[in-house]
């Protein structure tokens, strides 16, 4: 797990470029991208852990507060295929773009707010894991 940069107010936009690659055994880890995470061992429970390619590349899901809130059994990562990811939070509204094309999205209710105070991140599990291009802002 990398803590890139601080929270920020909504509407909130994140946009990067990634690249995984498998393992000689052709399994392949994650992409996730954390919102409000802490600087602890508890960063996937403090916030929203936004994923695609879990449980060995067969699954999207973000998760509140280390829970389920949305869920597809579809993940489309390919080793060594670059992606543009770009993450949107607006009121409650999430959305999940993997070369232009929205993979999940979700509305909750109850949204968390950001806090200035914790973190942006991004994580995968048992992969090589190159990122490039990251950028955050707030949107209009």
């Amino acid at each position: 797990t990398i803590l890139l940069t601080k929270s920020m107010k909504e509407p909130l936009r994140i946009e990067l470029e990634v690249t995984n690659y498998a393992n000689p055994d052709g399994s392949i880890g994650d992409i996730t991208i954390l919102l409000n995470a802490e600087n602890s061992n508890n960063f996937f429970r403090s916030g929203y852990a936004l994923t695609t390619g879990s449980y060995y590349n067969n699954c999207t899901t973000f998760y509140k507060l280390g829970k389920p809130i949305a869920k597809t059994e579809y993940s489309p990562l390919v080793s060594g295929k670059t992606y543009k990811v770009v993450i949107e939070l607006v009121n409650g509204h999430i959305r999940y773009w993997l070369n232009d094309e929205i993979i999940l999205e979700a509305w909750d209710i109850q949204q968390l707010k950001m806090n200035p105070e914790l973190w942006i991140g991004i994580r995968t599990w048992n992969t090589r894991m190159v990122v490039n291009n990251f950028a955050v802002y707030q949107t209009q």
